[in-house]
């Protein structure tokens, strides 16, 4: 198989010592006087480990001969680029106008320059408007970005820039921005012409636009799809008249419609074998051609280069983990006072900020603001994880379970070895209450946004993924935690800070009930009152995903019947996706429930897919939003028509 040929290949070049072979020449070049040649050197191994790895991830139980291995191997090479950052950049250097420090410039050019960029309009921002900082710079405290001494500033650092280089200076500015509003020069445009006697030069923005093959072709695409801007069309126009030979492909691509996979291409994309997660079930259900995009084409999006603060989700995962499991170790929740708690959380952050952050070593003082801050929310959500905990008899077993891992805890297998699916994830945490021999299980997710559970979506194909985790702990828990299983629920826990909002000044009150409504979890809870009452305990019930009116639960609640009918359901669901995968679909299909919620909206293939709804015999899929009645009663009728 391609995995075995990876893994063959990966031995025959550790027995050659080759990343040795190639560190020692790195350093022949170094000593030499090659630094680049030789950092160039020094990226070799990773690129081959990473080709290999990737072969076998693609390609994995796919069975090759060495010369198709050896053909697919020496491909993906040539697709690496290898190279190194200069240590100065010694022809062209490009910045902001408050980071241009050098003198020794001999050309400048600025990019632009429309008025209300240059200077800059005023942004509202910040706690303080500028009424108020007005206010406050009256009292001598001076936030900036506000009255004369700020704009004077501005001019100030305008003037710097433009009298840096000695030979020439370039200004130019767009007619029109990028949602065709027209432009205006800025103020030094007339100061250039006065002082100098120079006409400002226009320039036609469709012959800047086309003069380049790639912008030229991405706007006669979009031309060719039908209608367009009339900058589009005069690109397709003048794309045919000066590039024929691009043209031609181009209009013969126009006409194809999207089709299918055959069979041996869904082989090679996918595997014989489908090996899918909890994200790309989401993914597919989301919208085909997406998914085809990112699993199969595993497309990538244009990131910009910048420098980004740790990733929020993943930080208050670490902390949420790092907090519970030592809280554990230390006689559990109920033993460890607030203080504890925020010791243990304070320790975890500064672990994090030392080996993550490299203890802010080339952070702003920016970043390490608004880190700290991220800090101060981040300990309140502790801190009410383990309160919701003390009033639980449920106890966290495991973190970050992963089902492809545990020896005694096997992933997902549905269907036989051809046309087969295996399912595999981590689930962020999974709770468990002994009770009468049995364990009763909940699978608890941890969610940074908004995301809430909803049936309605679960019938649809969309948010199993806790479902999946919690099914699979019933079947093969027992052997994993040494006990029968019963399923009792799922869970979604708000890793966010709650910031509540009133049009006047509320009461106590009024905000302790808001807050304790913001700090309710969302999920599917087992109808037993047994549960209910271990889930949370006491009458004052405000973190279990389930209300109570006149002492009686209502809302996300499910029997032991309704959960296995429930399950059924998605395993079908499954074997449908993984039949349509199989049948090579690639529809761009999207979801649509409204403006904002629809696949769409944030897909990051929308230039590829350039999907317009009723085109092509290509339609959105609406998904309505039902009630939990409607859901249950759509899966019961599923289960009679399937009887």
């Amino acid at each position: 198989t391609a995995a075995e040929q990876a893994a063959a290949l990966a031995l025959y070049l550790e027995e050659l010592r080759l990343p040795e072979t190639l560190e020692a020449r790195a350093e022949e070049l170094a000593w030499g006087g090659q630094e680049s040649l030789a950092a160039e050197y020094r990226q070799l191994w990773e690129l081959i480990v990473s080709a290999l790895e990737q072969c076998e991830a693609i390609l994995g139980d796919l069975e090759m001969d060495l010369f198709g291995f050896g053909r697919l191997f020496c491909l993906m090479l040539s697709q690496y680029d290898i190279g190194t950052i200069p240590v100065a950049l010694d022809r062209v250097s490009a910045g902001d106008f408050d980071r241009m420090r050098r003198r020794s410039i001999k050309h400048l050019i600025v990019l632009g320059a429309a008025d209300g960029r240059l200077p800059p309009g005023s942004e509202p921002g910040g706690l303080f408007s500028e009424d108020e900082r007005e206010q406050l710079l009256a009292l001598n405290i001076d936030l900036g970005g506000v009255g004369e001494s700020e704009l004077w500033r501005e001019f100030a650092l305008i003037y710097h820039t433009l009298s840096l280089p000695s030979e020439t200076l370039t200004l130019c500015y767009p007619q029109r921005a990028a949602d065709g509003e027209a432009l205006r020069p800025a103020f030094v445009f007339r100061r250039a012409e006065a002082l100098f006697s120079l006409p400002v030069q226009a320039v036609d923005a469709t012959r800047c636009r086309l003069a380049a093959p790639a912008p030229a072709l991405t706007l006669a695409a979009h031309a060719l799809r039908g209608g367009g801007t009339p900058l589009q069309k005069a690109a397709a126009a003048c794309l045919q008249e000066k590039m024929p030979e691009r043209f031609a492909p181009l209009l013969a691509a126009a006409s194809l419609q999207r089709g299918s996979l055959s069979a041996p291409a869904v082989e090679s994309l996918y595997g014989r074998h489908l090996y899918l997660t909890a994200s790309r079930v989401d993914r597919f259900s989301s919208c085909r051609f997406a998914y085809f995009c990112q699993y199969g084409l595993r497309a990538q999006p244009y990131v910009p280069a910048t420098f980004s603060a740790p990733e929020i989700g993943s930080f208050l995962h670490f902390l949420l983990e790092t907090t519970a499991r030592a809280l554990r170790e230390r006689g559990g929740f109920a033993a460890a006072s607030d203080d504890e708690v925020l010791a243990i959380a304070h320790e975890a952050i500064e672990d994090f900020v030392h080996r993550e952050l490299n203890d802010f070593q080339e952070k702003t003082a920016r970043f390490v603001y608004l880190f700290r801050r991220l800090c101060r929310d981040a300990e309140r959500i502790v801190l009410d994880t383990v309160r919701e905990l003390r009033r639980s008899d449920f106890e966290p077993l495991d973190f970050e379970l992963n089902f492809s891992r545990a020896s005694d805890l096997p992933p997902v297998e549905l269907g036989g070895e051809e046309g087969g699916l295996t399912l595999t994830g981590v689930a962020d945490r999974v709770d468990g209450w002994l009770h009468e021999g049995k364990l009763y299980l909940r699978v608890v997710d941890y969610k940074s946004g908004k995301t809430k559970f909803s049936l309605s979506d679960v019938w649809y194909g969309m948010g199993m993924q806790m479902l999946l985790y919690l099914f699979t702990l019933g079947e093969n828990g027992a052997a994993h935690y040494g006990h029968e299983i019963v399923p009792a629920g799922v869970m979604y826990l708000p890793a966010r800070a709650e910031l509540l909002s009133e049009s006047a000044r509320p009461d106590d009150a009024t905000v302790e009930a808001k807050h304790a409504d913001a700090l309710r979890r969302s999920g599917l809870v087992l109808s037993d009152g047994a549960v209910l009452e271990a889930w949370e305990k006491g009458e004052d019930k405000r973190y279990i995903p389930v209300r109570f009116k006149k002492g009686a639960p209502v809302g996300a609640l499910a029997d032991a019947e309704q959960l296995g009918r429930l399950s059924r359901h998605v395993k079908k669901r499954l074997r449908e996706m993984a039949a349509e995968l199989r049948r090579g679909s690639i529809a761009a299909d999207p979801y649509f429930r409204n403006g904002t919620e629809n696949a769409c909206h944030y897909c990051d293939y929308a230039d590829a897919c350039l999907f317009s709804d009723g085109e092509g015999g290509e339609r959105c899929r609406c998904l309505p939003k039902l009630k939990d009645e409607q859901v249950w009663a759509n899966i019961l009728e599923e289960e009679g028509e399937h009887a």
